[in-house]
């Protein structure tokens, strides 16, 4: 009988010890594991929406416009067309419409430098616009961004078509542009638009994903005229040929002048649009000639006292076709063919000296 009963004693202490350590082990996930649990549940449900092709929030993208320097912008959703009726938009005058990139903002760095560029250069006579798809554009979620400036592009180009009809708007007086994952979506709304608009300008597109071919990224057919500033090419970037004219300062990768990069690259990437921005106030700045590769033009065989530069940047000639390449220095340009063309002209020089003496 003694030896039954301290077997169930035996027993009922194993028991609870069993139960103890579980009630503890309990608590040190919940005090220690549970938070990391719950951020690996959150997360493993957002990496699985990254397999729906577009999100169903495009009825919260807005439109933010300026049309005087330095002001608010006036800020409208894509169906409050009668709201946008009532702004301060004028339909005379040449229309800026600017998508930014991934993981970014309507009110970013890049659309506020050229905003104020371009309001400082001539008062009151651009519509700037800056289109939201931040909603859209999320990070980390890359994958699911990309395919959504295609829906971006879409539906505001859907707005801007209306917009159109109502004002009844010149399509020259339209330039439309990216920066980065921002330029494919300026792609899309020139696609979207039937090509109509009168230019389409790519700063630095974004490359991861978007080495298919043109179907799926900005390309030529995409605008009249479509233009495209590589710097960070082969990674964060794009040096795939994408429009009328292409052009690749220092080369069009990274990492560009006075540069100190991390792995994203973002200094370089970011020079697209820096060098794009200062050049709407000194539209001579950025001069670069024609040339088949880097290669060859830091060889100085696209160098010829009979080549012409041209300006890149704004004020672009926009019967230019092919690929272009500059030599800069940090954000202000020293043309890389200035030095060519001046031993070129040295040469010359003593040439004819000699055959005179």
């Amino acid at each position: 009988m003694l030896c039954l009963l301290d077997y169930n004693n035996s027993y009922q202490n194993r028991k609870r010890l069993k139960y103890l350590l579980i009630f503890l082990f309990v608590i040190f996930l919940s005090l220690f594991l549970g938070p990391h649990i719950i951020r690996f549940i959150v997360t493993l449900f957002n990496v699985m929406l990254e397999f729906r092709f577009v999100v169903d929030n495009y009825h919260v993208y807005r439109i933010f416009l300026w049309t005087e320097s330095y002001a608010e912008p006036q800020i409208f959703y894509l169906d409050d067309l009668e709201g946008f009726k009532n702004s301060s938009f004028n339909p005379e005058v040449p229309i800026k419409v600017m998508f930014h990139g991934f993981s970014d903002e309507p009110t970013t760095a890049w659309v506020s430098l050229l905003r104020d560029s371009y309001l400082y250069k001539t008062p009151g006579k651009y519509n700037i616009i800056s289109v939201d798809w931040q909603s859209s554009a999320e990070s980390p979620w890359y994958n699911r961004a990309s395919k959504n400036a295609k829906h971006a592009g879409n539906q505001t180009a859907r707005w801007f078509k209306s917009v159109v009809d109502m004002y009844g708007i010149n399509w020259d007086n339209v330039h439309v542009i990216g920066a980065s994952l921002g330029a494919h979506a300026a792609g899309y709304f020139g696609r979207f638009t039937d090509g109509k608009c009168g230019r389409v300008t790519g700063l630095d597109p974004s490359g991861p994903l978007f080495h298919d071919g043109p179907a799926d990224r900005l390309d030529p057919s995409d605008g009249q005229f479509v233009d495209v500033i590589h710097t960070a090419g082969r990674w964060v970037g794009n040096d795939d040929i994408q429009g009328h004219v292409d052009f690749f300062p220092n080369g069009g990768r990274a990492s560009q002048p006075d540069c100190v990069e991390t792995a994203a690259l973002y200094c370089s990437h970011f020079m697209a649009w820096r060098l794009f921005g200062e050049s709407i106030l000194s539209p001579s700045k950025f001069l670069a000639v024609k040339c088949s590769s880097y290669s060859d033009y830091m060889a100085g065989r696209c160098c010829r006292l009979n080549e012409k530069a041209y300006r890149m940047g704004d004020d672009v000639d926009t019967s230019l076709r092919g690929t272009f390449y500059l030599s800069t220095s940090g954000i202000s340009l020293f043309n890389g063919c200035r030095i060519c063309l001046q031993l070129e002209q040295l040469e010359k020089q003593w040439f004819q000296r000699g055959w005179k003496s």
